[in-house]
């Protein structure tokens, strides 16, 4: 018996077509009737986060990409899965940026941007998860999704058993993927179609620049059920870089994580100075001109403004110390005359000493 987390029911005709993930080694299979039949009535009793335990049976025919094909034998309900996004966070190894790089990147896209896999280039899966690097938005008809792909947007259609969402936050963990063969007129070459089947939000939802490492997560029975709670053992996987889906290795144990170098600061200012590339010396830094006036220093002035003019010392009108010269374009000032007192005589007009007590003309013709 083979313990199962329901993950997805997609419409497909008039039945569902179920995905899950088998809890002991985290591989995509989607469950087929005993039958063989590519599709379970739509009154089906899987219904996603719940727990499984099931006899798995091999599919009879397999054509690829579609290799998660299993039979279900037989199969009990045993519990539900709590934070189903986060558990598959955990325990699977997603895809991070834009639909260019789901199932490796073999998609291609035709004129009415479509995205699909074509027999020229079949990926090796037909499942899998995706955490995108922008919003996915429902668009007027409430059909297809607009996702990024390339700095542009390309339409997915959604197949989800469940109403659609509006809006799909980025960060988010999306369930990816392709229909079986089919052309959508008479003489068009058979292709896989690209289809978003699913979304699970996750707490704290970001970009990560890391994978988050696996934990343990409890699984909590349903009401009324005699199965006890189920704790799945973690497993090592190997981190991912997000945004590329190039693995990296985590750190040796025991070796801290690099600090990042540290960027030397101006002692004139806020101003950074980035590291000097090994074997080439230090430049040194812009001198500062001075005021020929005196010890205070002028800081240059920023790129494309003009610098200002120096102020602009007053003559001294009481003795003859020397001005400094004109800025170029300006003229020089005048000199500033002194003031002089004196008196005018109301009789005869006379101009008089500013100490004189009486006019000398009038006093004569007396």
């Amino acid at each position: 018996m083979t313990r199962v987390t329901i993950v997805s029911r997609t419409r497909m005709g008039s039945g569902v077509c179920v995905g899950a993930i088998t809890r002991d080694d985290f591989r995509n299979v989607r469950l087929l009737p005993a039958s063989g039949v590519h599709s379970h009535p739509s009154d089906a009793p899987y219904r996603v986060g719940e727990v499984w335990e099931m006899d798995l049976g091999s599919a009879r025919a397999i054509q690829p990409p579609h290799v998660e094909d299993v039979l279900v034998l037989s199969g009990r309900h045993v519990a539900t899965q709590m934070g189903l996004g986060t558990w598959l966070m955990s325990k699977t190894q997603p895809w991070y940026g834009g639909a260019e790089v789901l199932f490796d990147g073999v998609l291609q896209l035709t004129p009415t941007r479509r995205a699909h896999a074509s027999q020229s280039a079949i990926p090796p899966t037909s499942v899998g998860f995706w955490v995108p690097a922008g919003p996915l938005v429902l668009d007027e008809k409430g059909e297809r999704y607009q996702v990024p792909w390339r700095g542009e947007q390309i339409s997915i259609k959604y197949v989800g058993d469940g109403p659609p969402t509006p809006v799909i936050d980025a960060g988010a963990l999306v369930r990816v993927s392709l229909s079986r063969w089919y052309s959508r007129f008479e003489g068009e070459t058979e292709r896989c179609w690209l289809q978003v089947s699913g979304w699970y939000p996750v707490s704290g939802a970001t970009k990560p620049s890391t994978r988050p490492g696996p934990t343990d997560r409890p699984v909590a029975p349903p009401p009324g059920s005699s199965a006890g709670t189920v704790s799945e053992p973690s497993v090592d996987r190997e981190w991912w870089k997000a945004g590329q889906g190039t693995r990296v290795p985590p750190r040796p144990p025991g070796r801290p994580q690099p600090r990042p170098p540290v960027i030397p600061r101006d002692p004139r200012g806020p101003r950074s100075m980035p590291p000097r590339p090994p074997g080439r010396p230090q430049p040194r830094p812009p001198v500062i001109p001075r005021d020929p006036r005196g010890p205070r220093s002028m800081p240059p002035r920023p790129p494309g403004r003009p610098q200002p003019r120096p102020p602009v010392i007053p003559r001294d009108p009481r003795g003859p110390r020397s001005m400094p010269p004109r800025p170029p374009g300006r003229p020089q000032p005048r000199p500033v005359t002194a003031a002089v007192s004196y008196q005018i005589c109301m009789s005869c007009g006379s101009v008089l000493d500013a100490d004189a007590g009486a006019c000398w003309r009038c006093s004569d013709r007396d």
